[in-house]
């Protein structure tokens, strides 16, 4: 800004002195003798034009300077635009990754939270298992550990007794968890390489051994809609192929 304004007085000076060139000699200007190399008679004369010479190099020397600084300008301008744009890229990446480092954080308290509950009734249907493997060969034959799982989760639904209505709950509280596991990969909160990757052995389990009592529920329910979550994670669960590899 400071060599514009010195700049534009220079060439102001400039003019002003040819417009009193041009008052004080009005023949002042590139005479014919002058401009043939022939010496003037005038002395006063010769200096005029010598003056008039020297202020209108003068002026070119400032418009040829005035291009040069505004080039510049433009130039530097360039460079700033540039340089904030690469500012708010970089600030952009910035806000990106910390959102998804606090989205990933979010995932990891969520997933530490709800896995107890998922491995709380992967170890009940374990011991359950133990106990369908007990019965007789004839009993156990006519049964499958999911429709012997779906009929003790009956019992204990409809049991007053405090300990079975305890492990019932569990069993809730792990449907409850896979309902929001699998609401949450349908809405695109989640994948499922985040599922397979943190739950796939426990989903694996109870893949076997709730989704009969799962896909059971649903089916007695009136709209069809109890457990439909659940039922579509289960059921994906054990042939789901991660996209997403592992970092290594």
């Amino acid at each position: 800004m400071g060599a514009a304004f010195v700049l534009l007085i220079c060439a102001l000076l400039a003019v002003a002195g040819m417009l009193l060139l041009s008052a004080v000699v009005p023949e002042a200007g590139f005479s014919a003798a002058f401009r043939n190399g022939v010496a003037a008679t005038d002395p006063v004369r010769t200096w005029a034009e010598l003056a008039y010479f020297i202020t209108g190099a003068a002026l070119s020397a400032i418009a040829l300077l005035a291009l040069i600084f505004a080039k510049r300008q433009a130039e530097h301008s360039r460079e700033q635009a540039g340089h904030a744009a690469r500012q708010t890229a970089i600030s952009a990446r910035a806000t990106e990754n910390a959102a998804k480092a606090e989205q990933a954080q979010a995932y990891m308290q969520f997933f530490t939270s709800e896995r107890p509950s998922i491995i709380t009734a992967v170890k009940l249907a374990q011991t359950l298992e133990r106990s369908w493997r007990a019965l007789p060969d004839a009993q156990r034959a006519g049964t499958t550990l999911g429709q012997f799982i779906h009929q003790r989760m009956l019992q204990w639904e409809s049991s007053a007794d405090a300990p079975d209505r305890e492990l019932y709950n569990e069993v809730i509280d792990a449907l409850i968890t896979l309902e929001n596991l699998a609401l949450l990969v349908r809405r695109g909160y989640l994948s499922m390489d985040d599922v397979y990757y943190f739950l796939e052995g426990p989903l694996d389990r109870l893949s076997d051994v709730l989704l009969h009592h799962v896909q059971a529920r649903r089916a007695r329910s009136p709209d069809g809609r109890e457990c439909e979550h659940a039922d579509w994670l289960l059921t994906r669960i054990l042939t789901h192929v991660p996209h997403a590899p592992l970092l290594s």
